[in-house]
């Protein structure tokens, strides 16, 4: 049997747009003698609705989102599609700034994710952070599931490593499907952890007192979100304070750091970057001088 075929849904070429009123008034045209994939169609379709439900009662709703970008959140979740990072929080467009990958993973090598909470924290500053797993994590699932390899295996050995550190508590559980909320619930709480190790996360918390970590799990039973008692996170972490926290970042009451001066107005040198750092140096890895 042959596949069902039809009309595509598609936009005609245009040129420069010069105004939103011209833009707005554009629709998609259906040419007969295409051939359409229905699944494609009904996504355009569907955003045609979006764009009019969204402008019906602001007409300038785009307009005034396309002018600035000023989230107070950044959300770092999983990549799973029952979840709605934005919907479920009740926020709307621009609210929230997003990275999401399988499992929630916060790792320090991954550029992508650390080029993010560098952006989210330095250039946007944030006020909140939020990890948020979810129960019936596909990701938690295969770490403890499957032997095979491949990418999807190295990524999975990092939540592996969160079984290693909690393997007395999970393996006291004798439910499997307890024991895989519990690893969900756990995974956050590692992951807040790696969020506090960021130096960026440090510098932002030490100079401003922002951003506010949130450990989060989506049950999508339920669609409701529980809160991970961040305190039992950091709490524990404190006592590597040496090991983490590897410079002391100039306090708030320092009007010269941004300018190149020490606080009592002395220049600052560049040290070398393969050097280590110590007390009294930046966090950028400025020395005083003098």
């Amino acid at each position: 049997m042959e596949p069902r075929r039809a009309s595509v849904v598609r936009v005609a070429p245009i040129p420069m747009v010069q105004s939103y009123e011209a833009h707005s008034n554009m629709k998609y045209s259906v040419g007969e003698d295409e051939l359409l994939d229905e699944d494609i169609a009904r996504i355009l379709e569907g955003n045609q609705r979006w764009v009019e439900e969204m402008t019906a009662g602001d007409p300038e709703y785009f307009i005034s989102r396309s002018l600035i970008h000023k989230p107070k959140y950044l959300y770092i979740g999983c990549s799973d599609a029952r979840v709605p990072a934005d919907l479920m929080m009740g926020l709307q467009s621009g609210d929230l700034f997003v990275h999401r990958n399988i499992a929630n993973q916060i790792v320090s090598t991954d550029c992508n994710c650390g080029s993010v909470i560098e952006y989210a924290t330095n250039h946007l500053k944030v006020k909140h952070i939020f990890v948020c797993g979810h129960y019936g994590c596909g990701g938690i699932k295969y770490a403890l599931e499957s032997d095979g390899w491949g990418m999807n295996d190295h990524w999975m050995r990092l939540v592996r490593n969160v079984y290693r550190l909690h393997a007395q508590e999970l393996d006291e559980i004798p439910d499997k499907q307890a024991k895989l909320r519990r690893l969900v619930e756990l995974n956050v709480a590692e992951q807040v952890v790696n969020l506090y190790k960021n130096p960026h996360v440090q510098h932002s918390v030490k100079l401003t007192g922002f951003p506010k970590v949130h450990g989060l799990v989506l049950d999508i039973a339920t669609g409701l979100l529980v809160t991970i008692p961040i305190e039992l996170v950091t709490d524990p972490l404190h006592r590597y304070d040496h090991v983490y926290l590897f410079s002391k970042p100039p306090t708030v009451s320092n009007p010269h750091h941004k300018l190149g001066v020490s606080e009592h107005g002395s220049p600052l040198k560049r040290r070398p970057a393969t050097q280590g750092f110590a007390e009294g140096q930046s966090l950028d890895g400025a020395e005083k001088v003098g």
